[in-house]
C-alpha cells in the first residue's frame, strides 16, 4: 500500500509485544538513529526541491501532490514502529469514534462526580 495516497499512518492499538512500552521505544530510538535522520533529511529535501520546481517552472498539478506527499511522509520515517497505514475514510471515522468515546468518558465521570441529594 502506498502511504501517502489517500492513507494516514495511525498509532496501532491492537500492536503486539515488541509495538508496546519500553520495546518500542528503543526500537524507534535506534530506528531513528539509524535510518529515521536520514530518510527525514530526504523526504524534507525532496519536498523542497518540489516546492521550487513548482514555483520555477509552474508544474503546480504535479509538483505540489508531491511535496505535500513527502512532506506527510516524515512523521511515520521518524519513528515508525506501532505505526499502522489506513485510509483516510477509516482514519477520519476511527478519530471520530475516538472524540465519541472520550465525550461520553467525560461525561461518566462528571455524572459519578456530582453529589447525589
Amino acid at each position: 500500500m502506498l502511504y501517502p495516497c489517500h492513507n494516514e499512518g495511525l498509532e496501532d492499538i491492537d500492536a503486539g509485544v515488541l509495538t508496546k512500552g519500553a520495546v518500542r521505544l528503543v526500537f524507534n530510538l535506534l530506528w531513528f538513529l539509524l535510518f529515521g535522520i536520514p530518510l527525514v533529511c530526504i523526504h524534507a529535501t525532496s519536498g523542497l526541491l518540489n516546492i521550487t520546481m513548482m514555483a520555477l517552472i509552474v508544474t503546480i498539478p504535479v509538483a505540489l501532490p508531491n511535496a505535500m506527499a513527502h512532506f506527510k511522509m516524515t512523521p511515520v520515517a521518524l519513528f515508525p514502529i506501532g505505526k499502522r497505514v489506513v485510509r483516510t475514510e477509516m482514519a477520519n471515522y476511527l478519530n471520530t469514534e475516538l472524540t465519541k468515546l472520550e465525550i461520553g468518558a467525560v461525561k461518566q465521570e462528571v455524572s459519578d462526580t456530582k453529589p447525589t441529594s
